[in-house]
């Protein structure tokens, strides 16, 4: 048995647009046993502040708990339950950022 924690990213300062509803979260929770899925934002929310609130690379919007029988099958779960979460984001234009 494995597990492991993994983050959910944009790498490009990002809007959101649409994320995943609670019922949409256990739903998929549901499919995956040992799966514990948490959101961190809203739609409409900008992701943009890499150097002060993250990494320096990246935002997080969210965290996926994922077990499985191994390395290999925790990530083809993550693959599955990242798709199925179905976020969606815009790209935010740098020029409307610095008006």
């Amino acid at each position: 048995m494995s597990s492991l924690t993994l983050p959910l990213r944009v790498f490009e300062p990002s809007r959101v647009e649409r994320l995943p509803s609670a019922e949409r979260i256990r739903d998929i929770e549901a499919r995956f046993p040992g799966t514990m899925i948490w959101i961190e934002g809203h739609d409409g929310d900008a992701l943009e502040d890499f150097e002060m609130l993250e990494d320096g690379q990246s935002a997080r919007y969210g965290v996926v708990n994922v077990a499985g029988e191994d390395h290999e099958d925790v990530l083809a779960k993550f693959t599955e339950i990242e798709a199925a979460l179905d976020c969606r984001f815009a790209t935010l234009d740098p020029a409307a950022r610095l008006a």
